[in-house]
């Protein structure tokens, strides 16, 4: 059970640094934003918002170190601290995933919000 222990851990400390890791993904929610904006000229909507959302978890990505500090993988490589790619690849698509249900969940409640 020490994994187990290990993994609610990370999560517990990974959700309180999570204005931290916003900080650090601003440079990526701009560009997610700029694409949301620009880019629904040539893609369909589906496609659009999980791109969008694509660009916009590769800034907030956690990746680990040995005392469970998360900060988003760009950091970690602009620094030249080693990754391990498939822990960095499951942690980005557990991101996406996440960002892309809570871009669904929000354009859902906008669109059927009263006007």
């Amino acid at each position: 059970m020490p994994s187990l222990q290990t993994l609610a851990m990370g999560a517990v400390i990974t959700v309180v640094l999570l204005p931290l890791l916003l900080v650090y993904s601003m440079p990526f929610l701009l560009a997610a934003v700029t694409f949301e904006v620009r880019g629904g000229v040539w893609l369909d909507q589906p496609a659009h918002r999980f791109l969008g959302c694509g660009i916009f978890a590769l800034g907030i990505a956690p990746a680990y170190d040995a005392y469970l500090s998360p900060r988003p993988i760009y950091i970690r490589l602009l620094a030249g601290e080693p990754v391990q790619i498939g822990a960095e690849l499951l942690s980005l698509v557990f991101t996406w995933g996440l960002v892309a249900l809570v871009a669904g969940l929000l354009g859902r409640r906008r669109a059927h919000r009263p006007a």
